[in-house]
């Protein structure tokens, strides 16, 4: 690969890692040699990630650098700031390099229940510190989350992306009708009805569409509709149809008798058509993918999902008490036919 670009002590190639609607990254490399040791959970060699982003979004980048700039220590499972450039009406930040990210990893791969557990318990150890800075990611999503593997292992996990991000108390007065923050797979009703409900819980919510995502391999709420009004509606009835009935209305999305209005649509724009509940979907799509003893393990895995996509936001499960929720420590047992067959020999 080549490196032909130079900023500052960085070189990067026109290998494209991701791109969003207001940035790009590029793979670069360091011209230094890494001072960080085997034990550093973010960069264990002198590949970085760059994200350039044009001056036109001065907003996103200030908002990006601030946020991981304020936290009040550096943490595993958030992304790591190295540095920053304003150079040639363009920013640029430095990441540590990751070779995946999570959306781009299920693509090709089916994981497995010690994964699931690692993955999930990473997420949520990320948004734990983020809450205690009272930090609202804002964009929760498969692609924001990235995977660090050595040896065919994962060895860490990451959320990136901080362009999104509010502080709580902003968050709480951001009008999220006319400036929708978070990706609309991932979100919350609270965001797209006009309420008065804490705004600060929106990351939970994501995470629940996320945690049915990387085990069933399938989006939980999606919308093919092509305006954002009718995008939202479909969201609202994919909500209802899953998990009942929303308790809280406004004049956009619902009738005067506090129902939702009618798609004016075809229902194939309905991610959900057939009356499943989220019970049934889960284990409709983890059958495809896993074995009965498997399976076995998921109960309290759906538990953790349904406590997350709670319509009241101070319902929705506290994220200390979903890191110590005892699915984390179950232990999968699976016996060989050779050690069934060697037990059944000292029954017998």
């Amino acid at each position: 690969m080549d490196f032909n670009y130079n900023i500052g002590s960085y070189k990067y190639s026109s290998n494209v890692l991701g791109s969003g609607s207001y940035s790009t990254v590029f793979k670069g490399k360091s011209s230094k040699s890494s001072k960080r040791n085997a034990d550093s959970p973010s960069i264990l060699s002198n590949s970085v990630a760059i994200k350039i982003i044009n001056h036109t979004k001065v907003n996103n980048y200030m908002t990006e650098v601030n946020m991981l700039s304020s936290l009040s220590k550096k943490h595993e499972n958030i992304i790591e700031l190295i540095d920053t450039y304003d150079k040639c009406d363009q920013y640029f930040i430095i990441y540590p390099y990751y070779e995946y990210n999570l959306y781009d990893y299920l693509e090709n791969n089916i994981l497995k229940i010690n994964q699931i557990k690692m993955i999930t318990k990473c997420i949520v150890n990320g948004l734990l510190h983020l809450n205690n800075n009272y930090i609202l990611h804002g964009d929760l999503k498969l692609a924001n989350i990235l995977i660090k593997k050595e040896g065919g292992h994962i060895v860490n996990v990451v959320i990136c992306d901080f362009s999104n991000s509010k502080y709580f108390d902003i968050a709480e007065k951001h009008d999220y009708i006319k400036e929708p923050l978070c990706t609309l797979w991932y979100r919350p009703p609270e965001q797209i009805i006009s309420n008065s409900f804490t705004k600060t819980n929106g990351d939970i919510w994501s995470l629940g569409c996320i945690l049915f995502e990387i085990v069933c391999k399938k989006i939980l709420f999606d919308s093919l509709s092509n305006s954002e009004e009718c995008k939202n509606l479909v969201l609202l009835h994919n909500f209802q149809g899953l998990i009942g009935s929303i308790p809280y209305t406004d004049d956009e999305y619902f009738t005067e008798y506090n129902t939702l209005k009618s798609l004016t649509t075809d229902e194939e724009c309905l991610y959900i058509i057939e009356k499943w509940s989220l019970s049934v979907l889960f284990y409709v799509n983890i059958n495809k993918l896993y074995n009965k003893l498997e399976i076995s393990c998921f109960s309290n895995y759906l538990v953790m999902i349904k406590n997350c996509l709670q319509f009241i936001p101070d319902q929705r499960i506290n994220l200390k008490k979903l890191l110590n929720n005892d699915w984390f420590n179950e232990i999968l047992i699976i016996k060989t036919n050779y050690e069934m067959k060697r037990k059944a020999d000292e029954i017998n």
